[in-house]
C-alpha cells in the first residue's frame, strides 16, 4: 500500500478513507501468520506510516489520515502480538460469507459461495432439465447409495479374489521350481558320488595290481639271492 506522502497532491487516492478491516488485513498477513511474520509486517508498515514521516505534509487531512492509519497498525500489532489477546480476538471473528464493504446489504440477501453446482447453473428453473446432465448430478437416495456400496464391495471382493488366485499361482510355481531344482541337485550329487566311487575303485584296483607286481618282483629277487 502506497503512503499518502508518496502520492501526488491531486491523486485519485489522496482523499482515500479507511474501511473497516480486520487486524490481519491491517498488517497484511494471513490468519495463520506466526509472531515472526506479524512483527516483520509491523516493522515494514511502521517505516511507511509513522507520524514522523508524515509530519512534513502540508495537507492536514493527509497527516490526520496517516496518523489514524498508524494507530490502526499499532492497535492491530498490540492485539496480535499478545497470545491471549489474539486468541480472544480470533474468537470474535465470524466466518461470514464475503460481502463488499461500504454497502448496506440487507440480512435477507442471498450470497453464492460457488460450493455447489446450483450456484453456477439453473437447476430449478426452466433450464433445469438441460443442466441436469453431465454438469449437475442430483443427490443419491438411500437405495442408490446402498446399491453403490454393494457394487463397490463386489468390485473389492473380485479384486481380492484375483489377488488371492495370483498369489496362490505364484506360490505353486515357486514350489514347482524349488522341487525341480532340488531334484536336479540330487541327481547331480548322485552322479558325482557315483563317479567318485568309480574313480576310487579304479585307484584301489591299480594300487592292488602295482602292489602285487612289486611283491612278485621282490620274491623273485629273494629266490635269486638264495640260489647264489
Amino acid at each position: 500500500m502506497v503512503p499518502f506522502h508518496y502520492l501526488p497532491k491531486n491523486h485519485l487516492l489522496s482523499n482515500w478513507r479507511m474501511m473497516p478491516e480486520t487486524h490481519y488485513e491491517v498488517l497484511g498477513v494471513a490468519v495463520t501468520a506466526t509472531l515472526k511474520d506479524i512483527r516483520k509486517a509491523y516493522q515494514g508498515l511502521a517505516r511507511r506510516w509513522h507520524p514522523d514521516l508524515s509530519a512534513h505534509l502540508a495537507d492536514s487531512a493527509q497527516r490526520t489520515a496517516a496518523n489514524e492509519r498508524f494507530k490502526l497498525i499499532t492497535a492491530a500489532y498490540n492485539t496480535l502480538n499478545d497470545t491471549d489477546q489474539r486468541r480472544q480476538y480470533d474468537a470474535t471473528l465470524q466466518p461470514a460469507k464475503p460481502a463488499h464493504r461500504g454497502y448496506n446489504i440487507p440480512p435477507s440477501a442471498t450470497f453464492f459461495d460457488f460450493s455447489s453446482p446450483s450456484d453456477y447453473f439453473d437447476t430449478t428453473g426452466p433450464l433445469a432439465d438441460y443442466f441436469r446432465g453431465d454438469f449437475y448430478a442430483p443427490p443419491q437416495t438411500n437405495k442408490e447409495q446402498e446399491e453403490s456400496l454393494r457394487q463397490a464391495r463386489e468390485r473389492m471382493d473380485a479384486q481380492a479374489q484375483k489377488s488371492k488366485e495370483r498369489v496362490e499361482r505364484l506360490m505353486r510355481e515357486t514350489d514347482e521350481r524349488v522341487a525341480r531344482l532340488v531334484k536336479e541337485a540330487d541327481e547331480r550329487t548322485a552322479k558325482l558320488v557315483r563317479e567318485a566311487d568309480e574313480r576310487t575303485a579304479k585307484l584301489v584296483s591299480d594300487a592292488n595290481e602295482r602292489t602285487a607286481r612289486l611283491l612278485a618282483k621282490s620274491a623273485f629277487r629273494r629266490q635269486g639271492f638264495e640260489g647264489l
